[in-house]
């Protein structure tokens, strides 16, 4: 999230705990704790990779406004 690890963000809270393995068709959250003057304002950008059986690495990257 925005260059860094997800949980190393400023928005999510301490105690998140990291969604390493996730089957087909699964989603995953985090919790976002915005507050403000802190200098964590959106659009945040996300980049989802993951390796596969496929021997390709995936990737996806979106803007969360």
């Amino acid at each position: 999230m925005n260059g860094k690890p997800i949980l190393e963000h400023k928005v999510i809270p301490q105690g998140e705990q990291e969604k390493k393995i996730i089957g087909p068709d699964s989603e995953v959250s985090y919790i976002l704790a915005e507050s403000m003057g802190k200098g964590n304002n959106p659009p945040y950008i996300i980049v989802i990779s993951w390796d596969d059986d496929s021997d390709k690495k995936g990737r996806y990257e979106t803007t969360v406004s």
